[in-house]
């Protein structure tokens, strides 16, 4: 076993975990809207940042790989990836309650946990860039700007999320963030290679 996957197991196992809840969440919110269970509704910010993080977790497992070829592991590197795993599964737990019976509205379920939710956005950016810059300044200038000014939006918008209602402002951060961060990710991922 290489140090790479000996460092990579705990994260891959949180980010495993984080991917299960939410397809079993969706498979649980279809069989509601089936009929199955109590009616439910569904609200296209909460589905937007649903793909987003799921999103997230893909490229960031995918972005992972690039690693194979550090040669030294510092437990300071180690606490970032399991601190950035474990805040994306923390942020499907919250767009997806374990106990879905609950749930009405999804529109009014994420407006009533945007501060919990948002503050894990914030959380969740300062730790990437902490990671970012633990891995090294060449690495914070291989993501270049494009990935700086990404971050910078998402963290402005997450900011101003927590304080406002205005569903337009949801819903236009929602869509902008994740075309945006989709988008970059798959124009500059790498290609991976077996060693």
């Amino acid at each position: 076993m290489s140090l790479f996957e000996y460092v990579m197991i705990p994260p891959a196992i949180v980010l495993g975990l984080a991917i299960t809840h939410i397809l079993s969440g969706l498979g649980r919110i279809v069989h509601r809207l089936a009929g199955h269970g109590d009616p439910i509704r569904t609200d296209a910010v909460h589905l937007i940042w649903l793909a987003h993080i799921f999103s997230w977790i893909v490229f960031f497992w995918w972005y992972s790989y690039a690693w194979t070829t550090r040669f030294e592991w510092s437990l300071l590197v180690f606490v970032f990836l399991i601190l950035y795993a474990v805040a994306l599964y923390l942020m499907c737990v919250v767009l997806i309650p374990s106990d879905l019976d609950r749930v009405e509205d999804f529109g009014t379920y994420f407006m009533s946990l945007r501060r919990w939710f948002f503050g894990g956005v914030v959380a969740l950016i300062l730790v990437d860039f902490a990671d970012s810059a633990v891995k090294g300044w060449d690495n914070v200038l291989d993501l270049g700007l494009g990935y700086a000014s990404l971050r910078s939006f998402l963290l402005v918008g997450a900011i101003v999320a927590t304080r406002t209602a205005s569903r337009r402002f949801h819903l236009t951060y929602a869509v902008i963030g994740f075309v945006w961060t989709f988008l970059f990710f798959w124009l500059n991922r790498p290609s991976l290679s077996g060693g």
